[in-house]
C-alpha cells in the first residue's frame, strides 16, 4: 500500500478548495443568464399576445362585430400583464432591467395598460388602444426589439404583410 505524503494531501486539499471556489461563480453566472433568457422570451410572448389581442379587438370593432361599449370587458379578457408584473416584482426587477430592451418593453406594456379611469368613454379607450398598437409597431420597425424572438412568433412576417 502506497503511503500518501503530506504534500500530496495538501495539494489535493488546496486544489479542491480552488475548484469549489471557482465553480460557484460560474454556476451563478449560467443560472442568471438562463433566468434572463427565459424571462425575456416569456415577456416577448406576452407582449405579442397582447398586441395580437388588441389588434384583433380593434379590427372587430372596426368591422362592427363588437360594439364600442363592449370594448372594456373584451379588453380585460384579452390583455394580460402577469409576466410583466412578475418581471417587475421585487424578486426579478434586477434581471428585468439587465435586459437590453427593458425600457422598450416597459414603454410598450405601459401603453397596452389603458388608463383605469372609469368615466372614460369607449371612444377614448379605443384611441388609447390604437396608440398602443402604433407604439409597438414603431418599436418593431425601428429594431428596438429582438428580431429573432419576433421572428420565432411570426410577428415580423405579419407586420410586413399588413403595414
Amino acid at each position: 500500500m502506497k503511503k500518501v505524503s503530506y504534500w500530496e494531501t495538501l495539494i489535493g486539499t488546496i486544489s479542491g478548495f480552488i475548484i469549489g471556489f471557482l465553480a460557484e461563480p460560474v454556476k451563478i453566472f449560467f443560472n442568471n443568464r438562463n433566468e434572463k433568457n427565459n424571462l425575456r422570451s416569456a415577456l416577448y410572448r406576452e407582449m405579442i399576445c397582447n398586441y395580437n389581442g388588441l389588434k384583433n379587438l380593434l379590427y372587430m370593432i372596426k368591422e362592427k362585430k363588437v360594439s364600442e361599449d363592449a370594448f372594456l370587458p373584451n379588453y380585460q379578457n384579452c390583455i394580460k400583464f402577469d409576466l410583466y408584473n412578475y418581471a417587475r416584482s421585487e424578486k426579478k426587477i434586477m434581471s428585468f432591467y439587465q435586459l437590453p430592451e427593458a425600457n422598450e418593453i416597459d414603454i410598450i406594456n405601459r401603453n397596452f395598460a389603458l388608463p383605469s379611469v372609469e368615466v372614460m368613454s369607449p371612444q377614448i379607450r379605443i384611441e388609447f388602444a390604437k396608440t398602443a398598437i402604433i407604439v409597438f409597431e414603431k418599436k418593431v420597425s425601428k429594431s428596438q426589439l429582438d428580431k429573432s424572438l419576433l421572428e420565432k412568433s411570426g410577428l415580423e412576417s405579419r407586420l410586413a404583410q399588413n403595414p
